[in-house]
């Protein structure tokens, strides 16, 4: 018995079982028997990765959470270089308490979908886009960044976050503030420091806009 052995699209290898003519009917049971053993090890492998993507993914918005943020960080330090800085966003969704009282909770998940595509359409290279809870997002990048790096992401997240928008056809605006912090890695300034100065920067944003449609 000659036969491939794949999982989906990937061949994982070969099996070769041989016997004499006859046994052939003791072989075909040992040989579904194998196939049995292989097929349910290859599930078990398979549940085991979509549990533990689940574990590091947010179920809405496919973005990591919590926890695939401090893997991603972890994998940022291990390769850091004493060149790189932490160039650090948060996002904040304006108006979902609005859009959920007048539209519904359903077309404030699509808002916060929404804001979710215009952040993964919006990054570059290695940086990394996190789900924080409720309506706030992080984009947590390491590399040789500079300000105007950070300038330019801003300008390109409000302008896909506007067509996004404008493609929904929904009767509200989907907007967002955005703020960041730029650190160089090897600064005293932890994770968890940048994020609260770019916290501040968001509030900030936020804060102007309000004073501007008055």
């Amino acid at each position: 018995y000659f036969t491939p052995v794949h999982f989906k699209d990937s061949l994982l290898g070969y099996g070769v079982l041989e016997c004499s003519l006859s046994q052939t009917k003791k072989i075909g049971n040992v040989y579904r028997n194998w196939i049995r053993n292989i097929n349910n090890g290859l599930e078990m492998i398979r549940v085991q990765n979509t549990i533990s993507e689940f574990s590091r993914h947010d179920a809405m918005t496919g973005l990591y959470n919590r926890r695939g943020m401090d893997i991603a960080i972890n994998d940022f330090r291990s390769r850091a270089s004493s060149e790189d800085s932490w160039l650090v966003f948060v996002v904040d969704m304006d108006g979902l308490k609005y859009i959920n009282d007048h539209f519904g909770h359903n077309e404030g998940d699509f808002g916060i979908k929404t804001v979710a595509s215009a952040l993964t359409s919006t990054v570059k290279g290695s940086q990394v886009c996190i789900r924080s809870g409720g309506d706030e997002f992080y984009i947590i990048g390491m590399d040789n960044y500079t300000e105007e790096d950070a300038r330019a992401f801003t300008e390109r997240f409000n302008s896909n976050l506007e067509r996004l928008s404008k493609a929904s056809g929904r009767d509200y605006p989907i907007t967002a503030s955005i703020g960041y912090a730029l650190k160089p890695v090897k600064s005293d300034y932890s994770i968890d420091e940048i994020l609260k100065l770019a916290d501040t920067d968001m509030y900030n944003n936020k804060s102007e806009k309000k004073r501007n449609r008055r």
